[in-house]
Formats: structure tokens, sequence, C-alpha cells
């Protein structure tokens, strides 16, 4: 996740009049190793009062 794009988009959507209420992070996954960070997350939900989900896959 890139936290200042994020954070340019969630303006945005503010200044438009929708309510954005979560962000996504995902901890794991099977297909692409992607991992986000989970402070830059948590910091970003903090600053916009949004709710975090996060994703976690195991890989078995």
């Amino acid at each position: 996740m890139d936290i200042e794009p994020a954070d340019a988009v969630l303006v945005t959507l503010k200044a438009e009049g929708l309510i954005p209420f979560a962000i996504m992070g995902t901890v794991s996954t099977t297909d692409h190793g992607v991992i986000h960070s989970l402070d830059d997350a948590a910091t970003l939900a903090k600053k916009h009062g949004l709710w975090v989900q996060l994703m976690v896959v195991r890989q078995y």
C-alpha cells in the first residue's frame, strides 16, 4: 500500500461527499507474496477515522 496516494484518494473522496469507512490490507497471500505495512494502514486509518480490515491467508 502506497500511503501518500491512498491518503490523497481519501481526502478527495471526503471532499466529494463520500464516506470511506475502511482500509483493507493483505498480511500474506499465496499468489504474489504481497504484504502491506500494518503500521502504515493503521496510521492512515487513524488519521481518517477508518476501520482496518486485514486479510490473512495461510499457505498449506
